[in-house]
């Protein structure tokens, strides 16, 4: 019999955001490096990068390693296995603190157009 502290645990949630932006731009965030780094990371003057790296393409990885003003050091691991432009991203990804995994999850980004008056929206929705 397992034990507690080893016993999978399975969940969902989404989170939905309506953005007024275009998908293309959306998209980019989440693709382009930079533009990822810029959302992506830990609160300005409480944690500090210390490895980033990222390869956007399918079978890619990426890692966003930093360290909090605490000491703590956090550790984000992910693999890309699906990407469709302006549509759809998914990935698996680990998250360490101090170098203890902590969880493992799968992610599945879906982007759509919203119409909103005479202009188109962009809704992000994000399942994990």
């Amino acid at each position: 019999m397992q034990s507690k502290k080893t016993a999978a645990v399975h969940g969902t949630f989404t989170i939905e955001r309506k953005l007024p932006h275009t998908l293309r731009r959306v998209f980019a965030a989440w693709a382009d490096p930079k533009a990822k780094a810029a959302w992506f990371s830990g609160p300005s003057g409480q944690w500090t990068p210390l490895e980033r790296e990222m390869d956007f393409r399918v079978g890619g990885r990426e890692r966003a390693r930093g360290r909090w003003t605490s000491g703590v050091v956090t550790d984000f691991q992910a693999h890309y296995l699906d990407i469709v432009p302006q549509r759809r991203i998914v990935y698996a990804y680990n998250m360490h603190v101090d170098e203890k995994k902590i969880s493992v999850s799968l992610a599945t980004v879906e982007l759509e157009a919203v119409a909103v008056g005479n202009f188109f929206s962009s809704t992000c929705m994000f399942v994990a």
